[in-house]
């Protein structure tokens, strides 16, 4: 796993990965579902769950994606970056409690483009199943020099 602070895109190769683990909590899903709106008994509900055939209630499926969000955009080691695309493919549930492993691995640099591919697996980490499953597109916003800056403003 790449950890070091200084990479920009022209030193990550593919192949590179990332790494976040994060335990999922039951105010995690409370304040997902305050945020998102999506307030439904699958969500926030344990014996409405359970009557459709799960354990208990379900994190939803967009929560784990802000996980890999968060990977991109705060852990990754290239300062910068902007999320331009996501394909994702929901696999399994996730439940309170459950501690899942996000991993982002590159799958193609492109420097004229100043664009990384990722692949994206969610997994849980006691069980070992695929929870998600996606491809993530970063771009890599370029600095402006000052003197420009101070032009736009006059």
């Amino acid at each position: 796993m790449v950890t070091s602070e200084d990479h920009t895109i022209a030193n990550l190769n593919e192949g590179d990965s990332f790494l976040l683990t994060r335990v999922i909590t039951h105010e995690d899903v409370d304040t997902f579902a305050r945020l998102s709106g999506d307030r439904s008994p699958l969500h926030t509900d344990d014996a409405f769950a359970q009557e459709r055939g799960f354990e208990r209630r379900v994190v939803h499926g967009m929560l784990l994606a802000s996980f890999f969000s968060e990977l991109l955009g705060m852990h990754l080691p290239v300062r910068e970056s902007l999320l331009l695309s996501t394909s994702l493919k929901f696999r399994a549930p996730a439940f309170p409690g459950d501690t899942v492993r996000v991993v982002a691995t590159v799958d193609r640099v492109s420097d004229g483009a100043e664009a990384v591919s990722f692949g994206i697996v969610i997994t849980n980490e006691a069980t070992g199943a695929t929870l998600l499953t996606g491809k993530a597109m970063l771009g890599f916003m370029k600095r402006i020099p000052e003197s420009s800056q101070k032009k736009d403003r006059e």
